[in-house]
């Protein structure tokens, strides 16, 4: 079953300008602006329902593992190793099918899914095209990264820009915020 087909579900990520995601492991950049952005299209949902978001286990782990994100949202690590996540405010699953069990437990309050990384599941969703839409970020900057997500530029309309600081390097850059075109 491909998600799409009963839940709206969005890929959100942020690159810098050589589609780079992180080195060894960890996110090189420390943009508020970005993360600001992250949290206000993942949280944004009518009262009453939620959003999921989907994450692998390195992703979850850099995100400090917490319990249950704030403002309604609720995770699922993919991993190979679903008995090891032993936080109770956090399901695991090992495949996509095993994503859909637990999405249709309480498919009735779900307004998003979110799918946020890393490389792997930004792959395995966006070669399926189980996915609605995508949200992109785009910093103008080489960060060195080890690990990328290739994306196609004219696949993707602007919707804004600005020139922002990173906080862990110092240095001014612009920050592109990409969306797919509606249909």
């Amino acid at each position: 079953m491909k998600l799409i087909d009963r839940f709206r579900v969005n890929l959100i990520l942020a690159t810098d300008n050589k589609f780079g995601i992180s080195r060894e492991g960890v996110i090189p950049w420390n943009i508020s602006e970005d993360m600001q952005f992250f949290r206000t299209k993942t949280s944004a949902k009518p009262p009453g329902h939620i959003n999921v978001l989907i994450v692998g286990r390195k992703t979850w782990e850099q995100m400090g593992s917490p319990i249950e994100m704030s403002n309604g949202r609720k995770i699922i690590v993919m991993t190979l190793h679903p008995e090891r996540i032993e936080n109770p405010g956090v399901m695991a699953a090992r495949t996509k099918e095993e994503i859909a069990d637990i999405l249709l437990r309480f498919t009735e309050t779900i307004n998003c899914i979110w799918v946020c990384g890393g490389k792997e599941i930004y792959k395995m969703f966006m070669s399926s095209g189980d996915f609605n839409n995508i949200y992109w970020n785009k910093i103008e900057s080489d960060f060195g990264c080890d690990n990328r997500v290739f994306l196609v530029e004219s696949v993707f309309e602007t919707d804004s820009s600005e020139f922002v600081v990173d906080k862990k390097t110092g240095k001014i850059v612009e920050l592109i915020y990409y969306r797919m075109p509606e249909p």
